[in-house]
């Protein structure tokens, strides 16, 4: 068992059970100018988009934007922890 921020605890038995039984398959096509630059197909996934440009005032920046997680809690969970991994190398890199 893992314990969350909540004390809750997390049932990685039952959880493995769920992702085991996941037969969805997801699929995300990206396009620029009616030309697709992104096609995959998963189990899973996080994405966020912006809506709006953005705009920076007094050093912080403003925008609309809209977070789709998609497939099983786990997975999500899952997807969400390699995102962030990938993007904090990233921007290590970048700085």
């Amino acid at each position: 068992m893992v314990d969350n921020l909540n004390g809750k605890a997390i049932n990685l038995k039952q959880w493995a059970n769920e992702v085991k039984a996941s037969r969805a398959i997801f699929e995300v096509v990206i396009k620029e100018n009616d030309k697709i630059i992104y096609h995959n197909k998963g189990y899973s996934g996080v994405v966020n988009i912006v809506q709006s440009k953005v705009t920076i005032k007094d050093g912080e920046m403003e925008g609309d934007s809209q977070v789709l997680a998609f497939g099983k809690l786990p997975l999500i969970l899952f997807a969400f922890d390699q995102l962030r991994q990938k993007l904090t190398k990233s921007f290590k890199n970048l700085f």
